[in-house]
């Protein structure tokens, strides 16, 4: 099943990237609006401050979802490493925003969808006397959904 997923988003993606869309079809639309709503979420956990609430919007009975954060070479794969990284503890951060566009959805079949978008940044560390400046960015962000029985959920962001 794994390898039927990660066949199927690679060659999903490979769709996505065509930069005239000849011939692609849009999503329908309560297909994005769904996905538009999980992102949302996720932006109000991140903006919360309350990283672990980043959990409610994924499939939390899924047994291997895949995190691959900008910022850590090896990709989280087991809900332990990832609930660590968004841990109430995790005090690496003084604040954080994000924010997403550009979204683009794709159903893989009636219970998964593929999605790329843009997310934006910006974030100040805790770390450090004095503590650095303040910094932002942007990144290209793929990330794989299951329609579970509370409606969609991330499965997989990278």
């Amino acid at each position: 099943r794994r390898s039927a997923l990660v066949l199927a988003v690679g060659l999903g993606g490979l769709l996505l990237l065509d930069a005239d869309d000849a011939g692609a079809e849009p999503a329908a639309p309560e297909l994005r609006a769904g996905i538009a709503a999980v992102l949302d979420r996720t932006a109000e956990a991140w903006n919360s401050q309350h990283f672990y609430h980043l959990k409610d919007v994924w499939d939390a009975a899924d047994p291997e979802p895949w995190y691959v954060p900008e910022e850590i070479l090896n990709p989280f794969c087991s809900w332990p490493e990832i609930e660590k990284y968004w841990g109430p503890e995790r005090r690496v951060l003084r604040a954080f925003r994000w924010r997403y566009d550009n979204l683009r959805v794709k159903a893989l079949s009636p219970d998964l969808a593929v999605a790329i978008f843009n997310h934006y940044y910006d974030l100040e560390l805790a770390l450090g006397r004095p503590p650095p400046a303040p910094t932002s960015g942007c990144d290209r962000v793929l990330t794989v959904f299951r329609r579970t029985p509370d409606g969609w959920r991330h499965i997989l962001y990278a």
